[in-house]
């Protein structure tokens, strides 16, 4: 519906990709991401698994350069939304690393990454 697609456009892409917005591949992607969550206790375990590595930085702080950490996996297997649902329980950033051309869901964090990393584009890959 139209009202579907004007919630959703503003999440689907950023000034560099306005023509993503009407792609109805990326609507789709962009309409599972928003519907209801399957992951049961997922988002609760996977609380449980941060809240113990905020507490092992806490108690060496000196071992651990900063409290983070990185979630990777093969594509489709619910990263994005993992950490979607989190947010909704702690203050989350969220930064995605893909390719700018690529055709996936959420896109590319292209201010975030600029803004913590300076302008990755230009660095060349070996």
């Amino acid at each position: 519906t139209n009202l579907a697609r004007q919630s959703l456009l503003p999440h689907v892409h950023d000034s560099k990709a306005s023509s993503d917005a009407t792609d109805p591949s990326v609507i789709d992607l962009a309409r599972r991401f928003i519907t209801p969550y399957l992951g049961g206790s997922g988002v609760g375990s996977f609380q449980n698994y941060l809240s113990g590595c905020l507490d092992e930085f806490h108690k060496k702080p000196f071992v651990h350069f900063s409290p983070y950490v990185t979630l990777v996996q093969s594509s489709g297997y619910g990263k994005s939304r993992l950490i979607r649902e989190l947010s909704k329980l702690w203050v989350t950033l969220y930064v995605c690393f893909r390719d700018h051309t690529a055709t996936g869901y959420p896109k590319r964090t292209h201010v975030a990454i600029v803004a913590l990393f300076g302008n990755m584009d230009t660095l060349n890959t070996r």
